[in-house]
């Protein structure tokens, strides 16, 4: 291989571990429950760090958001424990016969402004730990 061809695929791969790495977003977190389109951001996060429900048992979790956004969240088995300026802190429960593809699917719908914001949230759901 040539001196120029070795120094361009050289060059060519330090250009692509650069453009990889500066993808990432700092904020990144292991949460798979984030609805954020650049000017809005709504995060569900489960109290006990698990990104799934066990059926039939109560779980405590908590939805983040901005705190301008006026905020609603609806499913079944879901019950509204606080709500704050910008945190509603919630009880969801996964009841059996209300899951589709054994997940709950969680409802929000959220107004800034005149803008509209509805968003899904599918949480998957285990028969046990």
């Amino acid at each position: 291989m040539t001196n120029k061809k070795m120094t361009s695929l050289i060059f060519g791969l330090i250009l692509l571990v650069i453009y990889g790495c500066g993808n990432k977003k700092n904020d990144q977190t292991t949460n798979d429950f984030v609805y954020d389109d650049g000017n809005n951001k709504i995060e569900f996060i489960i109290d006990d760090g698990k990104n799934y429900l066990i059926l039939g048992k109560p779980t405590k979790a908590k939805f983040e958001y901005n705190d301008s956004l006026k905020f609603a969240v609806s499913g079944p088995g879901i019950k509204i424990l606080k709500s704050t300026k910008n945190t509603m802190n919630v009880e969801i429960t996964a009841i059996d016969g209300t899951l589709i593809d054994n997940e709950l699917k969680v409802n929000i719908n959220a107004r800034i402004g005149g803008e509209r914001i509805t968003h899904n949230f599918g949480i998957p759901v285990r028969k046990t730990e």
